[in-house]
């Protein structure tokens, strides 16, 4: 909204309808830089009704560009499953979901090393009806979330044989909440991202994500395999 320099100081006024992010400064002194520089130094000053000034020292500068950048949210939840386990867990009928680097399937993981399988090594089995489920995640005070993750995925292309879900599960009661996505067929050889938003019943509670694989005993292909689960606001 407004912005002075007085003596050394620079001052910022600016509007922010954000309360619960961190904001920063960041300059450039020259327009054709690739890179924004963070003002570490900044100071911020509740001038109220979503009015700020942030103060930064001009460190002799005569010219700089500025801008107040509102950082997004830290996750919710997030598992790529590398390092230390997030807590997910695993089950059901013929469950070879295993964590690992890929042997068959993908060629390498969407992102690390490591990838949520249904066989490292070996095709999917048959007759499965096994999950993954991901730690309680706690959606009590939101009314809407995002969902995202990479997945690759090779199985029969009929549905009524084989298929994937990815679900909303109640995390105090196990009830079934939601139904994201139903699918079969393959990724054409790719991994793809996922994305979906999840609104009324799935948020206001705790809940947690269940990715579950159905198969019968034919055409029994490489399965699925699932990395980088995001959650954000």
């Amino acid at each position: 909204r407004d912005l002075a320099v007085t003596g050394d100081q620079v001052q910022i006024q600016y509007y922010s309808p954000f309360a619960n992010r961190d904001i920063q400064v960041e300059r450039k002194d020259d327009l054709a830089s690739a890179d924004w520089e963070v003002e570490t130094e900044a100071s911020f000053t509740d001038q109220g009704g979503g009015l700020w000034l942030a103060t930064v020292s001009a460190n002799g500068r005569t010219e700089a560009f500025y801008q107040v950048v509102a950082l997004p949210p830290p996750p919710l939840f997030f598992d790529d499953f590398e390092g230390d386990p997030q807590g997910s867990t695993e089950g059901g009928i013929n469950n070879y979901w295993e964590i690992g680097p890929p042997e068959q399937g993908p060629s390498a993981a969407y992102s690390g090393e490591n990838v949520y399988g249904t066989g490292l090594d070996e095709n999917v089995p048959g007759n499965a009806n096994a999950w993954i489920r991901t730690p309680e995640i706690d959606l009590s005070n939101l009314a809407l979330v995002n969902l995202s993750y990479a997945e690759w995925r090779n199985i029969d292309p009929i549905v009524e044989f084989h298929w994937t879900v990815v679900n909303v599960v109640d995390a105090d009661t196990g009830d079934f909440i939601e139904e994201l996505t139903r699918d079969a067929g393959d990724t054409n050889g790719a991994w793809v991202e996922r994305s979906f938003r999840l609104t009324g019943a799935s948020v206001g509670r705790k809940v947690v994500i269940e990715f579950l694989i159905s198969t019968d005993t034919s055409n029994l292909l490489e399965g699925w395999f699932i990395d980088d689960v995001l959650v954000t606001e």
